[in-house]
């Protein structure tokens, strides 16, 4: 499964997670978000220099961002489960694994 289509999927019933992924997901993939945020945190000298730094911290980030964060997560992951669990008990109306195998060229 590809991340487009369980937005596609989960964003049927939750319509703020296309938008939610579409930012976050930036930060995940090298990005404008990545440069925007550097830049965000760096500071101009008033000779025009701006100075930033690389860092593996996240001190800057207040608490409620990351507590925001987790519960989004949170929310995708049981959305993610139960359309999982959806499918286990819809699953064999779609055939035998055998055939599933067939019609999505699954190697296994």
């Amino acid at each position: 499964m590809r991340d487009a289509y369980l937005v596609e999927l989960l964003g049927a019933r939750n319509p703020w997670l296309r938008d939610t992924y579409n930012k976050l997901s930036g930060f995940i993939h090298l990005s404008d978000r990545h440069f925007q945020h550097m830049l965000m945190q760096s500071v101009q000298t008033p000779d025009g220099i701006r100075k930033f730094r690389v860092s593996s911290t996240d001190d800057y980030v207040p608490v409620e961002h990351k507590v925001n964060l987790v519960r989004t997560f949170s929310t995708v992951t049981r959305g993610l489960v139960q359309l999982v669990q959806e499918w286990t008990v819809s699953r064999e109306r779609f055939g035998p694994p055998d055939v599933l195998r067939e019609r999505f060229k699954l190697v296994v």
